[in-house]
């Protein structure tokens, strides 16, 4: 009985699978159908797959002394067929996925022990396990039930905790740009109404004989305004404004006398 983790059963065999595949003749492989001459019939045999055919190497042998060429009826062909499907490339290939699959599980890990038996683990410990010879299935290293039952309680509650405070950020969201939408409302009307008041003040000129009141006024406003009334001094502002905008209406010409 083992304990190691899934994550080293599965780092154990992608290192068996690299070592015996950079020992082995470099795929790709295919089969040949050899003839042997006299009484020895066809042979199935595993060639590499080169280009180039002085480069072809044998791999594999398998005698079966038929007369017939590529004799299904006799299992060494369809046998030559897998071993070169299965050259070192796949070898590799296989490697790389019992790498990734510990990859995923370091990461699970991290807040949750994996189960060997879940589905996504399984596939790939089994195959793990038959690269390392296991007859049967090996024991792992994994929480108790009730420790995972407890751990994935916890990530439920952190899970259901997130959801309600991505709504209610929401909902804070939304009252926001509610009250946003409604100050700008507001802010545009005050705009208007200041606008207005102004048109209405020019329109509404003082006549020549109350300029010096208007200037007395404004000049009694500037003087409360120095105590720190901003009301004050706007005001004083509007009637400068005032006193300046009559000041540069044109003055109307004088009537000529008739005789």
């Amino acid at each position: 009985m083992t304990t190691e983790t899934p994550a080293a059963v599965l780092r154990a065999a992608a290192a068996l699978l690299r070592e015996a595949a950079s020992h082995a003749t470099p795929g790709p492989w295919r089969t040949h159908d050899t003839h042997l001459g006299g009484t020895g019939g066809h042979t199935a045999t595993v060639l590499t797959d080169r280009e180039n055919l002085t480069d072809t190497e044998l791999i594999a042998w398998l005698p079966t002394m038929s007369n017939t060429p590529w004799d299904e009826a006799r299992n060494a062909w369809r046998n030559a067929g897998w071993m070169a499907l299965m050259d070192p490339s796949v070898g590799l290939a296989l490697a790389d996925w019992l790498e990734s699959t510990a990859l995923t599980v370091d990461a699970v890990a991290e807040k949750l022990q994996p189960d060997p038996a879940a589905h996504w683990i399984a596939p790939a410990l089994a195959v793990a396990r038959r690269v390392l010879g296991a007859t049967e299935q090996a024991d792992t290293e994994t929480a108790p039930a009730a420790d995972r039952d407890a751990e994935l309680a916890d990530l439920r509650a952190e899970l259901d905790k997130l959801i309600r405070w991505h709504k209610e950020d929401g909902d804070q969201m939304a009252k926001m740009r509610k009250t946003i939408e409604r100050l700008r409302a507001e802010r545009i009307e005050l705009i208007r109404q200041r606008d207005q008041i102004a048109m209405d003040t020019i329109k509404a000129m003082p006549a020549p004989a109350d300029r010096a009141a208007i200037e007395a006024l404004a000049t009694e406003r500037e003087k409360r305004g120095r105590y720190g009334d901003s009301s004050v001094t706007d005001r004083a502002r509007e009637l400068r404004a005032v006193l300046a905008a009559e000041a540069q209406q044109p003055t109307p010409a004088p009537a000529e006398e008739t005789k």
